[in-house]
């Protein structure tokens, strides 16, 4: 299991080149693998899905985990190379932040 927090703003490249160099240091083509985290980035995940491609992963689709006043969107993500009903995800409201928490098993 690995977490990964891209900052708003930064470098959407050098953060994929980052994840992708841990996957690569894990082994994450040869044994189960969960990425959980925020790349902060809305509705485009292109980028995202060609680098999990690369070790045989993919993103899970969620619900809006980051909800404010004026919007809902799916920012956080769970990504891995398990078979969907391997994994089960929980998303829950906490209160203590306009993101929710994603909750693996």
């Amino acid at each position: 299991i690995t977490g990964v927090y891209r900052t708003p703003g930064s470098n959407m490249e050098t953060g994929l080149e980052i994840v992708s160099d841990v996957l690569q240091e894990i082994g994450a083509e040869k044994k189960p693998t969960i990425l959980i985290g925020d790349m902060s980035k809305k509705n485009d995940y292109t980028q995202l899905a060609e680098t999990l491609s690369c070790y045989n992963m993919y993103r899970i689709d969620l619900p809006p985990t980051r909800i404010t006043p004026t919007s809902m969107t799916s920012i956080d993500t769970v990504c891995t190379n398990l078979q969907q009903e391997e994994i089960n995800i929980e998303v829950i409201n906490t209160g203590i932040s306009d993101h929710t928490g994603q909750l693996c098993s």
